[in-house]
């Protein structure tokens, strides 16, 4: 008896280590190619031509909803805003609307556009946004567009996903662009003219940058990071869907499952050599805080509020004069407008998103630099920031 259990044991334990592999292999996703689209824009230029540019998108919004909302480079759109031309986006030949500028930065490497259609749309899907970290460096990753070489070959008709290019890399690095701040990864997935604005997924499908540009000689591949992406959506209070919202980890549940087997072993031979009953072992269910979602705090230092704790959550707050803001200055307090800015925070990161809603007076970072109107700031709990003045300071602080 005591050979046959050791026996199973070593079988289980086999077969669990087989197991295991075969559900953490992942291959590309193809219903990420339901959520990218086509852009083009058509403007006069300087001579009284009619001329434009190419580029891809993708949608997002939240999962299982129809998406309103599209992801690209700001180049693609930039020269059609500033002469007043027009944006379509294309989801087969004869099938296209157009769409909005909403908000974007552009500052040569910061190159984002968030665009907006009149309605939600039927014909593509959201994807999902998941922010890169260390441990991705290695791993595979898939950039998604229309390059404009598939026009020049001919047959193609650049419109429907079918035609859509998917090329594979390496995730090989992090980085921070020195002159702009914007957080890019490097990788070796094949980009080009007309890929501008494509996403760049896992093989899971999550977006981990936007593809924007490649060095002269084609050896490295930028995208910019979904970070970068979600900063600007969580400022203008646009919904987004992330990677770890509503996923099943498969292999963990893999790993449990197998760990269960061992152990249900274990306890077999256990009582058949010892002939003792065991009582089951309860789990102690998780502490209160465990259970608590991740807020972030405005705490007003100004003599005014006492202390007082704005909390920030799915929302953004406004902070000013008026009384509809949510945290309200004095209508005689100097330095303050009606609506001075906003303040926004993303619980998965833990980052706070601070805008200067064009304010009088200015909103300045406590080492006195004066924010930029309409341009959305980082910060981190324990940061602090003010109005006009530095009596109004308001410190951030998470819970």
């Amino acid at each position: 008896m005591r050979k046959r259990i050791i026996s199973l044991i070593f079988a289980a334990a086999i077969m669990f280590s087989a197991f295991v592999p075969a559900m953490a292999e992942t291959t590309y996703n193809n219903d990420v190619s339901k959520s990218v689209v086509y852009i083009e824009t058509g403007y006069y230029d300087d001579n009284g031509d009619m001329t434009g540019e190419r580029g891809t998108g993708f949608f997002i919004g939240k999962t299982g909803e129809n998406p309103q909302y599209l992801i690209t480079n700001y180049h693609v759109v930039g020269n059609a805003l500033e002469a007043g031309g027009v944006i379509y986006v294309a989801y087969s030949q004869n099938n296209y609307e157009p769409a909005y500028f909403v908000a974007g930065k552009y500052n040569g490497t910061l190159d984002i556009a968030v665009l907006r259609l009149n309605e939600p749309t039927e014909e593509r899907k959201p994807l999902k946004l998941m922010i890169p970290n260390k441990d991705l460096v290695g791993s595979d990753v898939y950039a998604l567009g229309f390059p404009v070489i598939s026009d020049v070959l001919g047959n193609f008709s650049l419109f429907s996903e079918s035609d859509l290019t998917v090329t594979k890399g390496t995730l090989s690095r992090l980085s921070t662009e020195a002159s702009s701040g914007a957080r890019m990864v490097q990788h070796s997935a094949t980009i080009s003219s007309g890929s501008s604005g494509g996403p760049l997924v896992t093989p899971e499908g999550y977006v981990v940058g936007v593809n924007t540009y490649s060095t002269e000689d084609a050896s490295a591949y930028f995208s910019l990071s979904s970070e970068e992406v979600i900063d600007i959506l969580s400022a203008n209070n646009i919904a987004y869907s992330m990677a770890e919202d509503e996923d099943i980890d498969w292999v963990f549940i893999a790993i449990i499952a197998g760990a269960v087997v061992v152990i249900a072993l274990i306890i077999i031979l256990i009582v058949v050599f010892t002939r003792k009953k065991s009582k089951p072992q309860v789990s102690e269910p998780p502490a209160e805080s465990e259970r608590n979602e991740r807020y972030g705090y405005a705490v007003s230092m100004s003599p005014q509020h006492a202390g007082r704790r704005v909390r920030i959550d799915s929302m953004p707050i406004i902070i000013g004069r008026e009384s509809s803001c949510n945290l309200v200055f004095d209508r005689s307090t100097p330095g303050v407008s009606k609506q001075h800015c906003q303040l926004a925070f993303n619980a998965q990161s833990g980052v706070f998103v601070l805008t200067d809603l064009n304010s009088s007076y200015g909103t300045y970072l406590i080492n006195g630099t004066r924010l930029n109107p309409n341009v959305p700031y980082r910060l981190q709990s324990g940061d602090s920031f003010y109005l006009g003045g530095a009596e109004n300071t308001i410190r951030l602080e998470t819970e």
